[in-house]
């Protein structure tokens, strides 16, 4: 159908994985909570270089204990030719970072 050999989704979905513990910083990752919109509107085939993108969409403090907060971010995985192989929103739980005293942690908002 394809013409070659492609990754799987589930592939492709891990090599995002990979590339995305690259660019996601210092965020102290728990655990994620659930994926949504997941699509891979664009296989991935033998040779193409891939890179990943994560947008933040929103975060606020965790309604169970106030040292975690949830995230939400858009995630993307582009081949060499700027097509979305794989692209899905992730809720996650974190760690919050300590703060200063006398700051406080913004309920909402990116």
């Amino acid at each position: 159908m394809f013409g070659e050999v492609i990754a799987s989704g589930i592939h492709s979905a891990a090599l995002w994985r990979a590339l995305d513990h690259e660019i996601s910083g210092d965020i102290q990752w728990i655990c994620g909570v659930a994926w949504e919109d997941v699509r891979w509107p664009n296989p991935v085939r033998a040779g193409d270089t891939l890179r990943a993108r994560a947008e933040s969409l929103s975060k606020r403090l965790s309604g169970k204990d106030r040292r975690r907060g949830i995230v939400e971010y858009r995630y993307t995985l582009l081949n060499q030719r700027d097509e979305v192989a794989f692209t899905c929103r992730s809720i996650n739980l974190v760690a919050l970072r300590p703060t200063p005293a006398g700051m406080h942690c913004s309920k909402t908002g990116p």
